[in-house]
């Protein structure tokens, strides 16, 4: 299982929460043992625009910040255009 880490940016997945869809930042992760099969589980606290709430890992999907969208739209214009050659005739 692939662990959350604090800072990370997720992304709600659990469709029966009122933040579903709703992305955020991991602020706090709680580990506790699962005593019926043995596995760690984590519960992460994740703070939206408006609000906070508590989520298991399973209901939550990381996602690259928005801000990275736009420098490698950015950088994928820049090399696009640089790559182009003009033939003369």
């Amino acid at each position: 299982m692939d662990r959350m880490q604090v800072g990370d940016e997720v992304k709600v997945v659990c469709k029966s929460s009122p933040w579903w869809d709703a992305r955020g930042v991991i602020t706090e992760i709680i580990q506790r043992r699962d005593e019926q099969n043995g596995k760690t589980l984590q519960e992460c606290a994740v703070t939206f625009k408006a609000g906070r709430g508590w989520f298991m890992a399973e209901h939550l999907i990381r996602v690259r910040p928005s801000n990275t969208d736009r420098l490698l739209g950015g950088e994928a214009c820049i090399r696009c255009r640089s790559s182009r050659t003009v033939l003369s005739p």
